[in-house]
């Protein structure tokens, strides 16, 4: 280990193990005497930053054998050329313009140290896992028991009919060829189990685009949080397991699966380039995302190679009880998963070979597509306010008022006076009983932090000084005892018929989570309430990030069914209202919002990441505004200032109007510090400086990402505008410009270090 990560280790340890007389200032000496001999640079080289590579570490792409047997070809374009071998339907695809070949299995695989079952599922282009008769799970690749399978030319590409000869189960495998890359696709129809076996997962061309661990310079891109690179090398070698990620996060109806993860993905989708600006391949997949888990492998877990796919479940397992002492058995489901899978493979060269224009192919599919809409990207600082909360009490609840409506009033007369009326203003807890324990009853307004009126006469006068005044709003969430919901008869059932839920705690009654029909409903119903009230600005919590199933015996619906009525949902929101808000939404929800709230600016911090990205923000930015999280609950707040001048990022914060010490017995207990008198000159300042630079690339696309060197991040957008960021502690200067330390600037027409 590191002398550096030595001395950060230390530090707690003085901090718990020292004697009980060590005075505090001598242990505080220590601590600094141990910070100062740490780099800074551990800081920004640690995987929550993107790293920056010097260009003698680029490598020119190895030269690529001639393709020939048992490699067939199958199609060809003015760009691509697409060979196939009929035995184990691996593929290997020419890019004539840079004459890279990208292969899915692995010429000369003797070479490697891989047993007979990895050589199987390397070089086999489909790989299943099934439970037999006995309830046994089993794996089969195409070459496991010799199956032979039947390749047939099509237009564009070819079919494979593949009968796996051990489990009985038959796979046709469509492949065409098209100008943009591949299309792998294997529609539900063209799955058959037969009676013997039950079909669980499927792999599809696991080890295209694999990278051996001494390879070229390259990477993987995950979109883990704003988005995440695993690069090719000693940073990523470290994990021993795998980062496993389910696209749009677990399915609660069955959220005890063994196959479930602790990760979550907002994008369906996944990337490696091998050669940064030389070769790099983005996959998306269109069809079977709901049932998609993306894997990726470092050398050392299980191979010696980098390598990433998704696996897609056709069946899952979960907890089925059996009796009222709450044990049961472990069971798989009965009725497959049915869903297409449609994976398209984007191949990619020179200036787009990398995480930008991976993030840019993204976003032109959804612009073409209209999944996502050109929005006005305007400049605001969110407040998000706290208007009451519930208080539990012995006999019954009580309401706390937190922060009356004229309490907003004055907040905003007092920022506009200072300079500030660059605002958006979200206000929680308006609802009749306070925020918690009440939905999803929206009607009537609390009284005690104004009623209804004043809360419409805010809304009104506000939307005439251009600031949107957004009443939050959660269709998916009922809580146990709350009006506007019909029981159990509402509420979705996980697969083993209980209901989809979260448990009672010390404030919180059970949530329930509603169908997404009724979801939709009380969404339509709300906007006719807005109507008729004037109220036209509506923020939309969990209802545009949630997506679960529903298993009500003979009214089952699946994860595609829900994405398809929210989609509906929020479009219908988003033309019922003036701009609609919406928290963290998957992109099924993109078409309807105008604000993006809550945006992640991290990685996950998982031990092989390597870099952590702004993807997403790339493919959003200048299309729809995007909101950071509260400023005043994290830890770093200068560095989370930074990363918003990097990430073009607006700022957020939580406020009351109150002191939120009067929130110690609710269910807001976890929030210590959001008084206005307290934080009001914390965002003037922070709005003092972001403004100069992101006011200035307004309705700009990110065009390109980059580290100068190490700690320093340049940014450049559509209109010619650079921001500069400078995490490091030393000032960065060029011929350029010149950056002070832990901070950053804009410049016209920058051409770079």
């Amino acid at each position: 280990m590191s002398k550096k990560w030595s001395m950060l280790l230390i530090i707690p340890l003085i901090l718990t193990g020292s004697s009980a007389g060590a005075a505090e200032e001598e242990k505080d000496e220590i601590i600094e005497e141990i910070i100062s001999e740490v780099p800074q640079s551990i800081f920004y080289e640690s995987n929550q930053f993107t790293q920056a590579i010097e260009d003698e570490e680029m490598t020119e792409q190895a030269p690529q054998e001639e393709i020939g047997e048992p490699y067939e070809l199958m199609a060809e374009n003015d760009r691509l050329a697409l060979y196939v071998d009929p035995k184990t339907v691996a593929i290997k695809t020419l890019n004539k313009n840079t004459g890279y070949v990208w292969s899915s299995g692995l010429d000369n695989i003797e070479e490697y140290r891989l047993n007979n079952t990895w050589q199987q599922f390397v070089q086999s282009a489909v790989t299943i896992d099934y439970v037999d008769q006995r309830g046994n799970g089993k794996t089969e690749s195409i070459l496991t028991n010799g199956s032979q399978p039947m390749v047939t030319p099509t237009n564009n590409g070819f079919k494979a009919f593949i009968v796996f000869i051990g489990s009985n189960i038959e796979v046709t495998l469509e492949v065409d060829l098209t100008e943009e890359g591949l299309n792998f696709r294997i529609p539900k129809e063209n799955v058959d189990e037969g009676k013997r076996n039950l079909l669980t997962s499927l792999r599809l061309y696991p080890f295209l685009g694999a990278s051996f661990q001494t390879g070229q310079e390259g990477y993987m891109m995950i979109p883990d949080g704003s988005g995440a690179l695993i690069r090719y090398g000693e940073k990523s070698q470290f994990a021993d397991a795998p980062l496993s990620a389910t696209v749009y996060g677990r399915d609660l109806s069955v959220a005890n699966s063994s196959n479930q993860m602790n990760q979550y993905l907002s994008l369906p989708l996944y990337g490696v380039v091998h050669g940064s600006h030389q070769n790099g391949l983005l996959s998306i997949i269109n069809s079977g995302e709901h049932y998609a888990e993306i894997t990726a492998y470092t050398p050392g877990v299980s191979t010696d190679f980098y390598w990433v796919s998704p696996e897609f479940h056709y069946r899952y397992n979960y907890f089925q009880p059996t009796s009222r002492d709450k044990s049961g058995v472990n069971v798989y489901q009965q009725d497959r998963n049915a869903f297409d899978i449609d994976l398209q493979v984007h191949v990619l060269e020179n200036e787009k070979a990398n995480y930008t224009g991976m993030a840019k192919t993204y976003q032109e599919k959804l612009l073409e597509e209209g999944q996502l809409v050109d929005r006005e990207d305007q400049y605001k600082v969110r407040l998000e306010y706290l208007g009451s909360e519930t208080k539990p009490g012995l006999l019954w609840n009580s309401v706390l008022p937190v922060t009356t409506v004229d309490q907003v009033r004055e907040h905003v007369d007092e920022l506009k006076a200072d300079g500030l009326d660059d605002l958006l203003l979200v206000y929680r807890g308006w609802t009749k009983g306070g925020f918690t324990n009440t939905l999803p009853a929206r009607f009537p307004v609390e009284k005690k932090i104004g009623g209804e009126d004043e809360l419409v006469e805010l809304h009104d006068d506000l939307e005439a000084e251009g600031i949107p005044f957004y009443l939050y709003n959660d269709f998916t969430t009922a809580y146990k005892g709350a009006g506007g919901y019909e029981g159990s008869k509402d509420v979705a059932r996980q697969a083993n018929s209980q209901l989809v839920m979260w448990g009672k705690t010390k404030n919180y009654n059970e949530m329930y989570f509603l169908k997404p029909e009724i979801s939709k409903a009380h969404a339509e119903a709300a906007a006719d309430e807005f109507s008729t009230r004037g109220l036209n600005h509506m923020a939309v919590d969990f209802t545009s990030y949630m997506l679960y199933s529903d298993f009500e015996d003979g009214k089952e619906r699946t994860r595609e069914d829900a994405e398809e009525t929210y989609r509906e949902l929020f479009e219908g929101l988003g033309e019922k209202t003036a701009a609609l808000a919406a928290y963290m939404p998957n992109p099924y929800a993109w078409s309807g919002t105008h604000h993006y709230l809550s945006i992640p600016m991290y990685s996950s911090n998982y031990m092989m990441v390597t870099d952590t990205i702004p993807f997403l923000q790339i493919v959003l930015k200048g299309l729809m505004p995007y909101y950071s999280n509260y400023v005043n609950v994290q830890v770093n707040e200068q560095q989370d200032l930074l990363r918003m001048a990097e990430y073009g990022v607006y700022p957020s914060y939580f406020i009351t109007g109150e002191s939120p010490a009067i929130l110690a017995d609710t269910p807001s207990y976890d929030i210590f510090t959001s008084q206005f008198s307290v934080w009001k000159e914390d965002i003037l300042s922070k709005n003092s400086r972001l403004v100069e630079v992101l006011k200035q690339v307004e309705n700009e696309t990110i065009e390109q990402h980059e580290m100068v060197s190490p700690g320093v991040a340049a940014v450049t957008y559509s209109n010619g505008k650079t921001i500069i960021v400078n995490y490091t502690t030393e000032t960065f200067e060029d011929e350029n410009v010149q950056v002070d330390s832990m901070d950053f600037t804009i410049v016209d027409q920058w051409k770079g270090a």
